[in-house]
């Protein structure tokens, strides 16, 4: 919880879309974050019933805010995490490597299309991997 009040407090100025913090108390006996509920339902539950132009939409806002999000100090590491000391991966292409995993599981259990792009992402990251991590 004290991580994502942190980065909500960095990320939300620079205009990351994250939920206004209600209140806050981090401390034991009842730590305790409360956020405002963002409007719209789960994208988890309606991504198949979405036109491609909103999935589009979707996409963009996402790559925005990752934009912003990479503005921020790094820490000579890679990956997600509260402080860049924080990121796990020492190499670039781990974070890749990583994430091309995470997707081909996602889309085998959504069963919405082959996976096989991922197949070819993951190739040209290890053929790419010298470059990518200089």
């Amino acid at each position: 919880m004290i991580g994502g009040a942190q980065l909500s407090r960095m990320l939300r100025p620079l205009g990351v879309p994250l939920p206004q913090i209600i209140s806050e108390k981090l401390a034991p006996p009842f730590p305790h974050l409360v956020m405002e509920r963002l409007p719209g339902a789960d994208l988890g539950n309606v991504v198949k019933t979405l036109p491609a132009q909103r999935l589009v939409a979707i996409a963009t806002a996402v790559a925005q805010a990752q934009r912003i999000t990479a503005g921020a100090a790094s820490g000579g590491r890679y990956g997600y995490g509260v402080a860049p000391t924080d990121a796990p991966h020492e190499m670039w292409s781990e974070v890749l490597e990583d994430n091309v995993a995470r997707s081909r599981t996602r889309i085998l259990a959504a069963g919405l299309f082959d996976p096989w792009p991922v197949d070819a992402v993951s190739e040209l990251v290890t053929k790419a991997r010298g470059e990518l991590d200089s």
